[in-house]
């Protein structure tokens, strides 16, 4: 089994040498340059054989077509120029086949049964609208050569010193051109095999391509559906508090509170994009990652620069539970976005007075990074649909407005750093979420 398992790997690595490799060579040029190199191992054999029984013409002949052969093989093997190859080869070989019946006793010798192997190597590695021609080739060589023997048996000498001579002779050539059709017939039918796995595999493969398109089609087709509706309600109220502000007499007291409205619509509308382009991008352009070990403590401190203000005017605390030594394995961009969403989603979520909770744990070589709140919770029907593109419009503690958008580019991107994200929430008492990405060097 050991010297088998040697072997094998360097016979088939033997073997593509002398036919060629796949990307380089059609199936129709692989399969000549196979049936010139079995054509030769034949002749190579039957050579000594002719020689020993005293068949001197036969085996000059055979020798000559050795020597051709390496050419129409040297020239389709390496030389790439295949036609010239197999027009020559079968020339050679009806030559060779002619010549061979006169020279070898006609049909009291091998010549015949040759027809049917130099019958099967042309129709092997020629194109289908060759075949007919071969065929005919083939049928009237040997029907003219028959017949000139019996018109005129003088013509071919009986060549063999002896009934054994001839047996030998025959059963050898026999033996070899069995064999050869076999070897040929095997292999035709393991390239028709490997090309219909080849062609089921790339099938499978557009199948694949085809799902995947229609996926993204379709949560493409949901998503911008969705924007067409939840984009429009805070575009149309920032309209109405620019036109109230411009054509509208207000004191100090009102245009303070309608800026106050214009610049929370507006947070509202820009986090709505700003997760918009980032999933886009993930999905139209491919995300580039940077995986380096990246502290916990520093995301989140920049995290909370711009959500702690909106934290501090629902009167929400942010306690931070952070081992300064906690690193994680990830890419710093994009763990700051998935931090932020949950961060702001606890924050949308969480009434006035909650507390929001950021901590990290070790578990092995994995860190877990939790956002947990003292909010409203999160209805059983709804948790079954967290992190999928099932985008709901969802209201806050502070009537604050969201798509849903951001935890399914949470989930997306904390894969794409070797990780996941789970949650877990009960109605009235609060969600916690946890993003688990393997330690970084420093944990």
């Amino acid at each position: 089994m050991g010297m088998r398992k040697v072997y094998r790997p360097w016979l088939l690595k033997s073997w593509t040498f002398l036919t060629g490799e796949p990307a380089a060579f059609t199936v129709e040029e692989q399969s000549f340059n196979a049936v010139c190199a079995v054509s030769l191992a034949i002749l190579t054999i039957l050579l000594p054989f002719n020689a020993i029984i005293g068949l001197w013409d036969v085996s000059l002949m055979m020798f000559i077509l050795i020597v051709l052969l390496v050419f129409f093989y040297y020239q389709a093997r390496f030389k790439h120029r295949f036609t010239l190859g197999i027009i020559a080869y079968a020339s050679a070989s009806y030559i060779t086949l002619i010549l061979n019946f006169f020279f070898n006793s006609g049909t009291l010798g091998p010549t015949l049964f040759l027809f049917f192997l130099t019958f099967q190597l042309l129709i092997a590695f020629s194109k289908r609208h060759l075949h007919v021609i071969w065929f005919a080739c083939h049928l009237l060589i040997a029907a003219t050569l028959v017949i000139v023997e019996i018109l005129h048996p003088t013509w071919i000498p009986y060549t063999y010193s002896s009934n054994r001579n001839r047996f030998v002779d025959i059963i050898s050539s026999y033996l070899v051109i069995l064999v050869c059709m076999y070897v040929i017939t095997i292999y035709l039918r393991n390239s028709f095999t490997r090309e219909r796995k080849t062609v089921e595999a790339h099938a499978a493969k557009i199948s694949r391509q085809n799902q995947q398109l229609e996926y993204v089609n379709a949560q493409k087709n949901k998503l911008f559906s969705v924007l067409a509706h939840d984009l429009q309600s805070p575009f149309n109220s920032i309209k109405q508090i620019v036109e109230l502000l411009t054509t509208t007499q207000l004191n100090e007291q009102d245009k303070a509170l309608f800026m106050g409205h214009l610049k929370e619509a507006t947070t509202n509308t820009s986090e709505m994009l700003s997760n918009l382009l980032s999933w886009s991008y993930s999905q139209l352009q491919g995300t580039q990652l940077h995986i380096q070990s990246v502290s916990v403590y520093s995301v989140v401190e920049a995290v909370l620069r711009v959500q702690q203000s909106l934290a501090q005017k629902k009167d929400i605390r942010i306690a931070v539970e952070l081992p300064p030594q906690h690193t994680v394995l990830a890419d710093y961009n994009m763990l700051e976005i998935v931090l932020r969403n949950l961060v702001n989603n606890a924050i949308k979520f969480t009434p006035s007075g909650g507390v929001i909770t950021i901590g990290s744990q070790m578990q092995q070589d994995i860190c877990c990074i939790t956002v947990q709140d003292t909010g409203m919770g999160i209805p059983a029907d709804t948790a079954a649909q967290l992190f999928t593109f099932n985008l709901t419009s969802t209201r806050g503690t502070g009537n604050e407005k969201g798509i849903g958008l951001g935890l399914t580019l949470c989930r997306e991107f904390v894969e794409l750093q070797n990780g996941r994200i789970e949650a877990e929430s009960a109605m009235n008492e609060g969600s916690a979420f946890r993003v688990f990405l393997p330690a970084g060097s420093n944990a």
